[in-house]
């Protein structure tokens, strides 16, 4: 592995997460702003290890040489595996003939 510089700000990763971030692949390489997924903590120190990446520049963690995480992105949403029926049927009675 090469030599990376990852400034956690405060935060842990979790398990399939987003966070925006800025990072850079090189010492020679400008710094962008992106979105990282977490996939699954299987790294060395419960790091991301497989399934993860930027979203942009689909880059890998291992392969990254600078990474802050500026914030978390709150990914959850109210009606995970709910069917779309149920919810108009519930929440939105007018629209359903």
């Amino acid at each position: 592995m090469k030599k990376q510089y990852i400034m956690m700000n405060g935060y842990e990763f979790e398990e399939h997460s987003y966070y925006v971030v800025e990072a850079s692949m090189s010492n020679g390489n400008p710094i962008f702003q992106d979105i990282f997924y977490t996939g699954f903590l299987t790294g060395k120190n419960n790091t991301p290890g497989g399934y993860n990446g930027l979203l942009k520049s689909h880059t890998e963690f291992h392969n990254l040489y600078y990474m802050k995480i500026i914030r978390k992105i709150d990914s959850n949403i109210d009606n995970n595996q709910r069917m779309v029926k149920d919810v108009l049927l519930e929440d939105y009675p007018e629209y359903v003939l």
